[in-house]
């Protein structure tokens, strides 16, 4: 198996590229510095990795994945030993990297996660497990810090459907109501947050076409 580099590829002639099964698409820009170890690497069309990444075997990267400077995704691991040597037998868990992932500077990704199409990590995470799609993850360990919109996301099927952070919102409050003392009127607690549901005949649409947050009255 050799390297597969497409002609229109930009690669800094400092990146080594070290044994065979490297495959890096049309389109691909790789600054100075990095490091790339076959066999089993994908990088897919239009991916831009900044400076100074280090990517070892057994790697997928998806279509307009952006890696950040100083990026790690390392697969080798070991078998727990015995005493003597806990860094027992070596081996590689593939990571695989979804299509549209942004990887922040410094961030290192661990033997065997996948992350998701659509995901963001944030500078200087440490990914050690699997990250759904259309997430923002950081820290140590990295953690799901909130839900990006996927295209769609606003419109959700069927008539009377809430937006997700409004549905949210709404049943946060009722908890609120149900821990306050029972002659606290619950309206008071629930101002401003009405919501509105608003149907046109002319628009044909199952969305929902408005939510607003209503002023109590005076």
């Amino acid at each position: 198996m050799t390297k597969e580099i497409h002609a229109d590829a930009l690669i800094h002639p400092s990146v080594r590229m070290m044994g065979d099964g490297i495959s890096i698409r049309e389109g691909v820009k790789i600054y100075r510095g990095g490091e790339i170890l076959g066999p089993d690497v994908v990088i897919g069309a239009e991916t831009f990795i900044n400076r100074d990444a280090y990517i070892r075997p057994q790697v997928t990267i998806g279509e307009r994945v952006n890696l950040g400077p100083f990026v790690r995704l390392i697969t080798d691991t070991h078998e727990i030993g015995s005493r003597e040597r806990r860094a027992g037998a070596h081996r590689f868990d593939a990571i695989t990297i979804g299509d549209g992932v942004w990887i922040g500077a410094n961030a290192t990704v661990l033997p065997g996660v996948s992350i998701g199409a659509g995901s963001v990590v944030a500078a200087g995470a440490i990914v050690t497990q699997d990250v759904p799609e259309d997430v923002l993850v950081g820290g140590v360990p990295a953690r799901v810090i909130k839900h990006l919109s996927a295209p769609g996301a606003n419109r959700q099927g069927g008539r009377g459907r809430l937006h997700a952070s409004s549905g949210g919102m709404i049943r946060k409050l009722l908890s609120r109501a149900r821990d306050m003392p029972s002659r606290m009127p619950r309206h008071r607690l629930l101002h401003p947050f009405f919501v509105i549901f608003r149907s046109t005949k002319a628009r044909r649409s199952t969305s929902l076409t408005n939510v607003a947050a209503v002023p109590r009255a005076k």
